[in-house]
């Protein structure tokens, strides 16, 4: 690590400067106790605990150590609403030996996710502005399928903030992934549960009672 220290951190220095305030990139030290961050830009230490956390659990999971990056995971911290992060592990000297270092880079989300429902809610047409003519002949609108980011896409546009979400608000998220379908995916329930801070348990349980006051 202290022979290509001097080169990972100039990629820190150069990602931080190219890709803006908006991304955090990290460099941490795999082969010393408790993964220290040796050289970070933009970053501070909320959000450095987060990704390092990341990092540990990309360590875990040989899939993830076999090629060597996980890409596209999603981190709620105190200060916003939601972070997207990606770890690439850098590799030791020799081809049997363990990482030497990680490094992660984090952006921030929310900002999009929001000018993204923005710029939705701007094109969509109202049909009572269209002439009879064009309703008759017009298609009923097509349902987008669900996705596992539209649990964010949510929170993006109630405003909510994930660390600091209250059992109510907690409630509503879960009807609205409800009735959009969200639970039909693979994978929604361990999303959901990652993204609202609570236990697989917990969801099942309250897909539960929102089944219950369905029927």
């Amino acid at each position: 690590m202290s022979d290509q220290r001097t080169m990972w951190m100039n990629l820190v220095d150069f990602l931080g400067e190219t890709l803006g305030s908006t991304f955090e990139a990290v460099l941490f030290d795999l082969q010393k106790n408790e993964m220290p961050a040796v050289y970070h830009r933009n970053a501070n230490q909320v959000s450095i605990g987060a990704m390092r956390g990341l990092v540990e659990q990309a360590l875990d999971s040989g899939w993830v150590r076999r090629q060597g990056y996980c890409a596209n995971r999603a981190m709620p911290v105190e200060y916003s609403q939601m972070l997207k992060a990606s770890v690439f592990f850098i590799p030791g000297e020799g081809e049997e030996d363990p990482p030497a270092a990680a490094l992660c880079i984090a952006a921030h989300s929310s900002m999009f996710l929001r000018l993204l429902n923005f710029a939705s809610d701007m094109n969509r047409f109202d049909a009572r502005d269209l002439d009879d003519a064009a309703l008759e002949e017009s298609a009923p609108p097509r349902k987008e399928a669900p996705t596992l980011d539209l649990i964010e896409q949510i929170l993006a546009r109630e405003y909510l903030d994930p660390a600091q979400i209250d059992a109510d608000d907690r409630v509503d998220v879960m009807v609205d992934l409800y009735d959009a379908g969200f639970f039909e995916l693979k994978g929604a329930v361990a999303k959901a549960a990652e993204v609202l801070g609570i236990s697989q348990k917990s969801v099942y349980r309250y897909l539960a009672k929102i089944k219950q006051a369905r029927n």
